[in-house]
This record gives structure tokens, sequence and C-alpha cells, in this order.
């Protein structure tokens, strides 16, 4: 996990994917989704130096969220607020490469490949790609 460590800067993502999948799944508007497009383009995730915490910064809707990582249980919390907690698990799939379980089918994949961070998420029949870009 370690790997991970360090700032995150977006450097892409599939926006009309994304918007498809917050619109189907949960409950937003094209004009709210279009609305906020600016400020997705400002996110960045934010990792501590044994890659088990994880701040994700300038999200839209909700505000910044917290990951934290137990590796011994292989375990993780997405915390969007104190009192929403989401509870998953997570396996390391490679050097790099991890993801996440969460609730009904939604799923992360993370890999890493030079000093790029792709981060696939999936729900269902929906599927996008987020790309950041190391120490920006």
């Amino acid at each position: 996990m370690e790997r991970f460590a360090g700032k995150w800067c977006l450097s892409s993502v599939e926006f009309e994917k994304m918007k498809a999948m917050y619109i189907a799944t949960f409950g937003k508007s094209a004009a709210e989704m279009d609305e906020q497009k600016e400020q997705w383009m400002k996110t960045y995730m934010e990792v501590s130096e044994e890659g088990t915490h994880w701040e994700h910064g300038n999200v839209p809707f909700g505000g910044d969220r917290t990951m934290m990582f137990d590796k011994a249980e292989q375990t993780c919390k997405l915390i969007k607020s104190p009192s929403y907690v989401l509870q998953s698990t997570f396996e390391m799939t490679g050097d790099g490469a991890m993801t996440i379980h969460s609730r009904r089918d939604f799923k992360m994949i993370f890999k890493i490949t030079g000093h790029q961070m792709k981060m696939t998420q999936s729900m269902g029949e929906f599927s996008y790609d987020t790309v950041y870009t190391k120490s920006c």
C-alpha cells in the first residue's frame, strides 16, 4: 500500500460516463452534475506514507472524504461525514494495484503505472475511469 503514498491530482475523468452513473444510481440530475463539473476537475487524493489514510479533497456533493484502511483485516472505511461511514473490504491485486468491494455491486479499482494512478469505479452497468498524476 506504500506505493500509493503521496499527493495525486486529477488529470482526466470520463465525465459523461461518471454523470450517467451519478444520475442513475445516486439520483443526481444532469444539471447538478454539469454545475459541479469544474469542481470535479479540481479533486485530488492525498495518501499517508503507510498508504492507510487517504483524503479525497475538493469533492462536490458532500465535500471531502476520508478512506481508512486496516491492512490486517483487509477492511476499508469511507467516511463522508461523522454520521456516514461506509464499510468495505479491499484486496491488493498486485504491486500498486488494489480493488475495493463495497455495498451492492459498487467497486473501485486502483492501478499505479509510473506517476499515474488510474481509478475505475463501477456499479452495475456503469463504469468510468479517473486518472490522477503524482506529486502535483
